[in-house]
């Protein structure tokens, strides 16, 4: 069952959001514009209510980054692999993830992610360790990435969904 809301709702005058160029958000309503917000700044409000309010615990919230990669090294080098072999690894399961990585080391793109997912990588990552850095890997690995991609439990995500533009079956 699918529900579409359509809602009109008065704000301040103030510029809420903003569009590429920096000018506020218009459209035409009534044969007049107006300012309006996008529905990504609205759930970006309720995503940060969630954090600061600490309605939930971390492990149920997910992250909207464009450092996967660097959390992921991260992760590694707290348990004692090296940051060399570690970024090697990672960037072979993000090319695995079709997340391309550019030359200041980010994603391509904002990747929405939940913290249940990010431990369910790096497990991943430290099951076939060896065979990473070999880059011998099976097939199952590949599998298991993708099975990974699950949404963690992370409520935010839950709420408002993921779109990864390489990975269009892995959308919630």
């Amino acid at each position: 069952m699918n529900i579409e809301l359509h809602m009109l709702q008065n704000f301040a005058p103030s510029c809420l959001n903003r569009d590429d160029t920096g000018a506020p958000k218009e459209c035409e309503f009534g044969g007049f514009r107006r300012a309006r917000i996008s529905s990504q700044c609205i759930k970006r409000a309720i995503r940060d209510y969630f954090k600061d309010n600490h309605l939930f615990s971390k492990e149920h919230l997910a992250y909207r980054t464009l450092f996967f990669k660097d959390r992921l090294i991260s992760n590694l080098t707290s348990i004692g692999k090296s940051a060399d072999q570690a970024e090697l690894a990672v960037k072979e399961v993000l090319s695995r993830l079709k997340l391309d990585i550019t030359k200041e080391g980010k994603t391509e793109y904002l990747v929405f992610i939940g913290e249940n997912e990010i431990k369910t990588i790096t497990g991943i990552i430290l099951k076939y360790w060896d065979k990473l850095l070999a880059t011998q890997l099976p097939k199952e690995f590949e599998k298991e990435l993708l099975e990974a991609l699950d949404g963690g439990k992370a409520v935010d995500l839950a709420l408002f969904g993921r779109m990864l533009a390489d990975l269009p079956e892995k959308k919630y």
